[in-house]
């Protein structure tokens, strides 16, 4: 017999060698030893008022200094991308950007991480030091929510005022097939025999999108995550620890404080779910405006495209739940799925592509088979150095990949077929917006890369939380401006919005029935 309440049920994937009774296949446990629970998560923090506020506000000033610093280098990268606009049209946009994040991040190595460190340092011992980071980060993280849901119904409220009044619905189309006989009698179907049929494809309208409504349901789903994040750090306050009213203050300070929600235990797990649900449909959103934008119209690409972003999202869901498992049930990975051979995934890529090029002919053959030579390079340089990685650890991650890879390049490759088709190409800016899409959507695949390179850090998915409150505030605000600039640019020119369902052979009868007179 054992006691059911000091044990956990194992999780299919719990190496064997650690579980008790492991003979019995329905009932096989772990030690609660093992296991992080309620107790080990609770965040007990000094209920008074903390003593090292000159060395805070050191730390706050070389903060401040670096930020500073950011911003300046920011401007300047701007103000150079205008002047270099002339010689550079379109690429200078890309170096503001490269030398921004270069910068910022140089500016992060020497101000803003030696100054945390420092104050880190100064701490008398262990529980003074968890003290500060505790307090700092609780402060830090209630602020950037608070700020970025208030900025999310700005922007919002803004898209949905501005984009109200004009005519910005997209028609929807959607195709449909029918089997025509061809040359045949009147009476004869295509399942006779002797009868060549045909298959007509003909586009009608579907209804309409309304564009601004999906850039507001964007935003406002963002405000939702945000709030309730803002109200899961404000709920668990004693009446006299008021939030809200030390938002311009230090909370950080505030003698009752208590650090101890749903919130930053699920970050202290390592996790953020709530992150993901909201991703996987705010995200979901943005990829169908982006493919909207690009000239797809059709219902059924528009939601394969959606989806293929939300798997996304729900493999970088899975990615947080693995390393959160593993930190909570206290298990080595690294030991229980050993590292292997990164050369022997390219190679075998290598080859599939290689094969794949005698399919295609044309410009994809060639890009076919530069990639697979490229790949057999780098996997024999792998090769000789025997470079290890662990597959299963990023296993998730690089389906992510395959899921965004999909829609992008039916995105792309509209775009420069459209330029092939044209006469001229479109100004320079267009392509740098185009581009600048797909960077901000990849830079949270690098933090996710990020997360999974320092998994085994106490504080990194603080760090990453971080990262995706400014960059989820960035992407969507950046893609509303570059939405609403591009209608109000089509007012200006008089330009209308494309009918996909225009039949164009029928325009063109009725052009030369007109003209016969």
């Amino acid at each position: 017999m054992y006691n059911r309440l000091t044990v956990v049920r194992r999780p299919s994937w719990f190496p064997r060698e650690n579980v008790l009774n492991a003979d019995r296949k329905e009932d096989s446990v772990v030690p609660m030893a093992n296991v992080l629970n309620d107790d080990d998560l609770s965040l007990t923090i000094e209920s008074k008022e903390p003593q090292w506020q000159t060395e805070f506000w050191r730390y706050r000033l070389k903060w401040r200094i670096g930020v500073l610093l950011q911003a300046a280098c920011a401007g300047t990268c701007a103000w150079l991308s205008v002047m270099l606009w002339e010689p550079l049209v379109g690429t200078s946009i890309f170096l503001a950007i490269l030398l921004t994040v270069g910068l910022g991040f140089v500016i992060y190595k020497q101000v803003i991480g030696p100054a945390w460190k420092a104050f880190l340092d100064a701490a008398k011992d262990d529980a003074d030091k968890f003290n500060r980071q505790w307090r700092v980060w609780f402060q830090s993280l209630f602020r950037w929510n608070f700020v970025c849901a208030l900025a999310h119904l700005i922007v919002g409220v803004w898209v949905g005022v501005t984009l109200h009044d004009g005519d910005w619905d997209v028609k929807g189309s959607i195709q449909h097939f029918s089997w025509t006989p061809i040359n045949a009698t009147a009476n004869a179907t295509c399942g006779d025999d002797n009868v060549t049929c045909a298959v007509k494809v003909k586009t009608s309208q579907t209804g309409s999108i309304q564009i601004n409504l999906v850039l507001l349901i964007m935003h406002l789903l963002s405000v939702i995550t945000h709030g309730v994040a803002c109200w899961s750090m404000a709920s668990v306050q004693p009446p006299d620890c008021s939030l809200l009213l030390n938002i311009f203050g230090t909370i950080a300070f505030l003698p009752n404080l208590q650090v101890d929600c749903m919130y930053m235990r699920l970050l202290r797990r390592k996790k953020n779910p709530w992150r993901w649900y909201e991703y996987f449909f705010s995200a979901s959103l943005m990829q169908v405006i982006v493919m909207i934008l690009t000239g797809y119209t059709n219902v059924w690409i528009l939601s394969m495209s959606a989806l293929c972003i939300a798997l996304t999202q729900a493999f970088g869901y899975a990615s947080e739940e693995q390393v959160s498992t593993q930190f909570v049930y206290n298990i080595d990975f690294d030991s229980i799925f050993p590292q292997e051979s990164f050369w022997r995934p390219l190679f075998i890529e290598s080859g599939v592509l290689f094969a794949l090029g005698f399919v295609f002919d044309g410009t994809l053959r060639d890009v076919m088979w530069f990639v697979s030579l490229g790949e057999l390079l780098v996997a024999a340089l792998l090769y000789r150095t025997n470079v290890q990685w662990r597959p299963r650890k990023w296993q998730y991650y690089l389906m992510g990949w395959v899921a965004f890879c999909m829609p992008w390049i039916a995105v792309y490759y509209a775009f420069y077929d459209s330029i092939s088709r044209s006469p001229s190409e479109p100004p320079e800016w267009v392509k740098a917006i185009i581009w600048s899409l797909v960077l901000l959507f990849a830079c949270f695949a690098v933090v996710m890369w990020w997360y999974l390179r320092h998994a085994k850090e106490r504080f990194v998915a603080f760090y990453s939380e971080g990262a995706y409150l400014v960059m989820s505030l960035v992407a969507k605000a950046a893609l509303a401006v570059q939405f609403w600039y591009g209608l109000t640019q089509r007012v200006d020119r008089g330009l209308k919005a494309p009918n996909a369902t225009v039949d164009v052979e029928e325009v063109c009868k009725s052009y030369l029935n007109l003209t016969a007179f």
